[in-house]
């Protein structure tokens, strides 16, 4: 794994704000990095996270702990990640475990294709 992160967009935006914000975003990540491979999650879908879960932790039920710790055995320079001095900062790394969760499933998916 080259970058992990969990963008933020502060304020309250409209829409389009926000697409353009995120569009800058990724272009920039994109010229930085140039990737083979780029995975989204799509958060308004369950399911999608679902499979991830499965993936990575052998769970499709497994809670954001258990996925934390799944992520990590994978990537154990993230351990630093788990355990926060606040609930909203275990909340907020919750989502760059997820995120990792949903990179690890799409590559297994990949990798198992080719």
């Amino acid at each position: 794994m080259i970058y992990h992160g969990v963008e933020v967009f502060t304020g309250r935006r409209s829409r389009r704000k926000i697409l353009v914000d995120g569009r800058a975003t990724m272009l920039r990540l994109l010229a930085d990095f140039r990737p083979h491979m780029v995975v989204m999650e799509k958060i308004l879908f369950a399911n999608n996270q679902r499979t991830a879960i499965l993936t990575v932790c052998g769970n499709g039920h497994a809670n954001k702990s258990e996925v934390a710790r799944s992520v990590v055995a994978h990537f154990p320079e993230l351990a630093a990640y788990l355990r926060q001095d606040r609930k909203w900062k275990d909340r907020f790394q919750a989502n760059r475990f997820g995120a990792v969760a949903v990179g690890l499933s799409a590559y297994g998916a990949r990798c198992r294709k080719s």
